[in-house]
């Protein structure tokens, strides 16, 4: 049964898999949560079930520090089931104050979470052999450079240049960074989506390319 077994430990982890939802704790303290897709061996990071939460924001996450999400989970009385992430799940990192650093797979395809409240976020690392994302220099990027998906709130940069490769900045891409003074914004730019530049208190000036068709929602609050 894929969906109930009890607690073991498998190379030194400690797994636990109940009601689609798999927790295990690594060997550096860390306890990540995986919510099983298919029948197939895909699952996603979720949003953390430890000390009774029911909701991702249901009091604060215990996901924190550096967090390095693994391809595969392997587990079963005798390692004979193997999960494959693929997926980080909407929410996943809602309100995750004190992750400092995330580190992809390669095996992830599909980034549904816009890791909203990682206040303190520094940077975020991608596999090179990444079929989707990558990153560029700790910011997350599709692997065509074509959306910005992410700038960490704490990259303590000043003055940011948009790749003249972007053609879309995410929905709240660089929300709470209190560093920015400036942004650049590149020609190819067509689309500042939603909740983009929220919260840049620091912000003072922005350079809108020739480009830029859409302003979304709230873009510039605070």
């Amino acid at each position: 049964d894929l969906h109930s077994f009890p607690t073991r430990r498998s190379s030194d982890l400690e797994i636990n898999v109940d009601n689609q939802i798999i927790t295990v704790k690594y060997n550096n303290g860390t306890t990540l949560c995986y919510k099983i897709l298919d029948n197939f061996g895909n699952v996603a990071l979720t949003w953390d079930r430890t000390n009774g939460r029911k909701n991702f924001d249901d009091g604060p996450s215990n996901y924190k520090g550096d967090v390095s999400i693994p391809s595969f989970i392997i587990t079963g009385e005798n390692d004979d089931f193997t999960f494959r992430v693929m997926e980080i799940e909407q929410n996943a990192f809602y309100g995750c104050s004190e992750v400092t650093s995330i580190d992809i797979p390669f095996s992830v395809i599909r980034i549904s979470d816009q890791f909203n409240g990682c206040s303190g976020l520094k940077k975020i690392t991608v596999n090179e052999n990444n079929q989707s994302y990558k990153d560029v220099d700790g910011i997350l990027f599709s692997k065509d450079d074509k959306m910005l998906i992410k700038y960490p709130a704490k990259k303590e940069t000043a003055e940011y240049v948009i790749s003249e490769d972007a053609a879309i900045i995410c929905t709240g891409a660089f929300m709470d960074n209190e560093f920015l003074r400036k942004i650049t914004i590149g020609n190819f730019v067509t689309a500042v989506s939603d909740y983009a530049f929220k919260n840049c208190s620091a912000l003072e000036e922005v350079e809108l390319g020739g480009n830029v068709r859409i302003i979304g929602n709230e873009s510039f609050k605070n």
